[in-house]
């Protein structure tokens, strides 16, 4: 097994999950980046040029692009995989009934099947990795419904719940899984949707996706907590949470989006 330590990232061609590479690569890790989008890797592999990294393209909903891909990172890595990220994504914005339905059976099987492919793929590495772990990228609306993003909650909620099953039932393994929560983030996908937010505004959006890099960085090698969130928001609403009603998180959730 090599010396060097080792990252796997999907949706690794921009946003968080680039961030994330980055950060990691200034670090010295080994780090794969993957993405169902070749031309945009390639733009990503000739920005950073850096013999640490390494880049493929992947669907995460496929089990046997998933298999392939892994093989070949862990013949890079001599057999090691500290840290898989589950980052790869997609959301969709309005009122649930605007949305075509195919479009969340596609959120649902990208956003959820995904990690589980992943992860039941990664497996065999993560097991032979001593201290290795797994990092569930899931998001704030995990804590609390959103009325424009029905769906999309609904399945970083279903991420969070596997991290949590994956935390005890792969403690055997040595494996530690956690997840990170961020609110919305400056990235393409809050950048090409917030149009479609009743009160979302550019302005407002804060979090940076190097801010999410930066909790990654502390979930993957720091302390094992179950979940990180990230943003002052999302610290809030989690630690005020229990102490309140239903009605009352419902009605500062509508109030914090704008939603009439």
């Amino acid at each position: 097994m090599g010396n060097q330590p080792s990252i796997f990232i999907t949706g690794g061609a921009r946003g968080i999950g680039l961030s994330i590479g980055k950060l990691f690569l200034e670090q010295g890790w080994k780090v794969g980046l993957y993405d169902i989008d070749a031309a945009e890797l390639e733009k990503v592999r000739q920005e950073l040029a850096n013999e640490n990294l390494l880049t493929g393209t992947l669907d995460v909903t496929n089990s046997d692009s998933a298999q392939v891909t892994l093989q070949q990172f862990a013949e890079a890595t001599g057999g090691r995989l500290d840290v898989l990220v589950n980052n790869a994504g997609m959301v969709r914005v309005g009122e649930f009934e605007a949305t075509p339905l195919a479009d969340y059976q596609q959120m649902v099987t990208l956003n959820l099947a995904g990690p589980i492919t992943m992860t039941y793929q990664a497996l065999p590495w993560l097991k032979t990795t001593p201290n290795s772990r797994i990092v569930n990228v899931s998001s704030a609306s995990a804590i609390y419904g959103n009325p424009e993003l029905t769906v999309y909650a609904a399945t970083k909620v279903a991420v969070r719940n596997l991290t949590e099953g994956w935390r005890l039932g792969f403690a055997k393994f040595g494996i530690h899984a956690t997840a990170i929560l961020p609110i919305y983030t400056r990235t393409r996908m809050v950048d090409d949707y917030v149009h479609l937010y009743q009160g979302l505004k550019l302005k407002d959006v804060t979090l940076t996706a190097e801010d999410v890099a930066r909790v990654c960085w502390k979930a993957a090698t720091g302390r094992k907590r179950t979940v990180w969130y990230v943003g002052a928001k999302t610290k809030l609403l989690f630690a005020v949470r229990p102490f309140m009603t239903d009605g009352v998180i419902r009605f500062l959730t509508r109030r914090e989006l704008k939603y009439k």
